[in-house]
């Protein structure tokens, strides 16, 4: 069932755990068989999941049973343990107590807590790896709806407390911990303002409405229509009036007609749809599930439980979609 030799055969983590255990039990059975490998070569291949960093509880569990002393008080065994031996033995057994303590926890303080060993697992990767994470650049924001809210306590890296901040601005987006894309379009109405002066100068140089339309689509339609699919349909109409003026301003520069961004944004809702329905290997591609063969071209909705989800990108997709067919 397993090789002779596991050392020179790549076994994932779980294999490995599974050809150990099987030695235990054989020892157990027949302590003198010829098929049982010796107590360091196991230790040399436990090591694997000291170094790759495992997190199953079965790997920690194992090596704290190979690294273990029979004899603690053994003056023997001090001197031929290593330190770096000691120190995998510590480690198992702190990871086998952390792991106890998460399952152990209520559900709601798990998501917390795993949330924070994440950030601890990544400090410890950057240090292993010989990398520096700049504290001063790194932002903390909590995105939390729950009617009894708690208090959060910060997060440390390094032993430096992480700034939380309310919104943050990400790929151009400006995302905010209520989820209001107030501050972003506020933004990006501020710059493309700024760009409608660079088109009324080139009105008055003489150019073309076909060129003011190009300078238009290039300058100022790209700011307001950017990643529009993943924060316009929960705009409120507020904001869409103040985005839809600077649209108008524009059109009465040009003096021609301009799509509205409402209109930007089913035309593109519905493209980036069909591209993840082409795509088998998008991560977003098992959300779009067809119906039966009698209703071809018809897509399952999903269930929305708040105004938010109802309003975001994949239901206004699906139905889009179901609307063409």
């Amino acid at each position: 069932m397993y090789p002779e030799n596991p050392q020179r055969i790549d076994l994932d983590q779980t294999e490995l755990i599974n050809f150990i255990f099987s030695q235990i039990a054989l020892a157990c059975v027949l302590p003198g068989s010829s098929k049982l490998v010796a107590l360091t070569k196991l230790q040399d291949l436990s090591m694997r999941f000291y170094r790759e960093g495992s997190r199953s509880a079965s790997a920690f569990f194992l090596l704290s049973i190979l690294f273990w002393p029979e004899d603690p008080n053994d003056n023997r065994w001090k001197e031929a343990s290593s330190a770096k031996n000691e120190k995998v033995l510590i480690s198992a057994i702190d990871d086998l107590q952390r792991l106890c303590m998460l399952k152990t926890k209520p559900r709601k303080g798990r998501i917390v807590t795993h949330y924070r060993e994440e950030v601890r697992a990544l400090g410890v990767w950057c240090q292993e790896n010989n990398l520096t994470l700049n504290v001063n650049k790194t932002k903390e924001m909590i995105v939390d709806f729950r009617k009894q809210q708690r208090e959060h306590p910060p997060i440390h890296i390094d032993g430096t407390v992480v700034e939380r901040v309310a919104s943050f601005k990400f790929l151009g987006i400006h995302i905010t911990d209520n989820l209001n894309w107030s501050t972003h379009t506020d933004s990006i109405v501020k710059k493309a303002q700024q760009r409608l002066f660079n088109l009324r100068r080139l009105k008055k140089f003489g150019l073309s409405p076909k060129a003011l339309t190009n300078f238009y689509r290039g300058t100022i339609e790209s700011i307001l229509a950017g990643c529009i699919t993943a924060w316009y349909g929960n705009c409120s109409a507020l904001n869409r009036k103040a985005l839809q003026r600077v649209v108008r301003s524009a059109q009465g520069i040009i003096g021609g007609k301009l799509p509205a961004l409402q209109d930007t944004y089913t035309t593109r809702c519905y493209r980036k749809a069909i591209k993840i329905i082409k795509d088998i290997y998008h991560p977003s591609h098992c959300l779009f599930t067809p119906l039966s063969s009698r209703r071809r071209g018809q897509y399952r909705c999903i269930k929305a439980g708040t105004e938010r989800l109802k309003n975001s990108f994949y239901l206004k997709a699906i139905r889009l979609l179901n609307s063409h067919h």
